[in-house]
């Protein structure tokens, strides 16, 4: 069982199903420090808001836990913990890691990927296939789940997220020339436009080179004849 937190309107009644159709239910209690904070678990990843006294067929399904976003408060802690210059994830509250893990893979996956979902109603880009033309179906990235890389990169913009980058701020930043404030004056070089990073929102160029692979990149030439 791997816990993945959801931020959702504080004072509801949650809980989780195995499947959608399981006659159990497992409560989702809200966390007591952090409104609208609630830890749901992947063995029960269906999560319905209960209307009523008790669980009943009619209730909402949000989703699939697991679908919500890349990783966990858990496993971004593991892999920051290894890292140098990651007090911004490390001193984080557990709210606002998992706010910048949703508001990560919002970012990511805005991209056109190598490859088709595995499900085409699942709510993540990955994971995904591939078909060859012999027909043989390859996973990306070798995996049926997450590629580890893709997981990285969601911990990697999360925290320069919670360092205060802001992938608007950065790309606005590359078209101002000069800025003046009192006796202090910042140049910025645009003679060679924003790095590839910025210029694709992502606030972390570390991040980038982890999703670079999985891109499906279309190179097209013009040809001019005099």
């Amino acid at each position: 069982m791997a816990t993945k937190h959801i931020i959702y309107t504080t004072g509801a009644t949650l809980y989780g199903k195995s499947a959608t159709d399981s006659p159990t239910t497992v409560a989702i209690t809200e966390n007591p420090t952090y409104a609208g904070l609630y830890p749901a678990d992947t063995d029960n990843p269906f999560v319905y808001v209960q209307a009523g006294g008790t669980p009943a067929p009619t209730d909402t399904l949000l989703g699939d836990v697991r679908e919500f976003y890349y990783g966990t408060t858990a496993s971004g802690d593991l892999f920051h913990a290894t890292r140098m210059h990651s007090w911004d994830w490390s001193q984080a509250t557990v709210y606002d890691q998992t706010k910048a893990l949703y508001t990560a893979t919002r970012l990511m996956d805005k991209f056109n990927f190598i490859g088709v979902k595995t499900d085409e109603d699942q709510g993540l880009e990955f994971p995904r296939t591939r078909t060859l033309t012999d027909g043989t179906v390859c996973e990306i990235g070798g995996v049926s789940d997450i590629p580890q890389p893709i997981e990285n990169a969601a911990y990697l913009i999360s925290e320069a997220l919670l360092s205060g980058r802001d992938p608007d701020m950065d790309f606005e930043s590359q078209r101002v020339k000069v800025e003046t404030f009192g006796p202090v004056r910042t140049e910025y070089a645009t003679d060679k436009g924003p790095m590839q990073h910025t210029a694709n929102m992502i606030p972390s160029p570390t991040a980038w080179a982890l999703m670079r692979p999985f891109l499906e990149i279309s190179t097209s030439f013009g040809v001019n004849r005099g």
